[in-house]
């Protein structure tokens, strides 16, 4: 049995069977190669956009603003415990002079106040409107 060589020439048949009929590529070929060279030039094209981008940002992402944020509560609030949150938010937990707790987020880089939420004990749990 002899060992058939593929034909270096896409365009015909292997050397081992007529050369009367020339191949013919499937339908599917063409447009599985133009995809493939839209793919691969898009895929450049997006990395030559990304190192453009890394390099005009770069120097800006060491920056921030170092200035101090002051939030003033009421008088007579003392503050219990404070931690952060989601998002570089601040949750901060006051006592009133009457042992009321509000608990108080805020977004300090924004300089915003996110939400007030005033704990009162009573025999029901959830959310009371006033």
């Amino acid at each position: 049995m002899a060992a058939t060589m593929p034909n270096p020439d896409d365009n015909h048949q292997p050397l081992n069977q007529s050369d009367e009929i020339p191949f013919e590529e499937p339908a599917w070929v063409k447009p599985v190669k133009t995809a493939s060279v839209i793919m691969g030039v898009l895929i450049v094209f997006c990395l030559a956009l990304l190192g453009y981008g890394l390099s005009t940002n770069m120097g800006k992402l060491a920056e921030s603003d170092e200035t101090p944020k002051v939030l003033t509560h009421p008088e007579g609030m003392r503050l219990l415990n404070a931690s952060s949150g989601a998002d570089g938010a601040l949750v901060m937990t006051f006592e009133a002079q009457n042992g009321q707790l509000t608990v108080i987020t805020t977004q300090p880089g924004q300089e915003k106040i996110t939400s007030i939420v005033q704990i009162k004990t009573g025999d029901d749990f959830g959310f009371l409107a006033e």
